[in-house]
């Protein structure tokens, strides 16, 4: 009698459903902006775009550094929420200790391998929309080297 008990155990944990898959949260956007970023146009006030020069943005970790040529000419900390691939973005003057100093306020949007960059034209100011306008500097920018 025992065995014909265990037998129907044995056989009804055989036809139980399987838990319900679930993945682990993606991380890929955390390292989305790292690498080395080429400027393709630049655009302030509703200005026409410009043609790029030579400035780069170079993301590691948490720092960017602007270079122009081969010195760093500006080092931030970036503040954002890195499960998204867009959305709010804050740029911190690194070895800044002023108190008073506010960072930079805009958006950004990582599609592919081009960046997208709108700030507010000074510290302080935030952009209001990805698209730049008046008071709003944007950035498009080209990945030409991973990390």
């Amino acid at each position: 009698m025992r065995w014909i008990l265990c037998l129907t155990m044995l056989v009804s944990l055989g036809f139980a459903p399987a838990p319900v898959y679930r993945p682990k949260p993606s991380l890929k956007y955390r390292d989305l902006l790292q690498g080395k970023w080429s400027l393709i146009s630049s655009q302030s006030n509703n200005d026409p775009a410009t043609k790029p020069d030579e400035r780069v943005l170079v993301v590691r970790g948490s720092v960017c550094e602007i270079q122009e040529g081969s010195p760093t000419q500006s080092r931030y900390r970036i503040v954002r929420d890195e499960t998204k691939n867009e959305g709010p973005l804050e740029l911190h003057e690194e070895g800044n200790t002023d108190p008073n100093e506010k960072p930079y306020r805009g958006f950004y949007r990582v599609v592919g391998d081009e960046l997208t960059l709108c700030l507010g034209s000074k510290r302080g100011e935030t952009a209001t929309s990805i698209e730049g306008g008046q008071g709003m500097e944007r950035h498009v920018l080209k990945r030409s080297a991973k990390p």
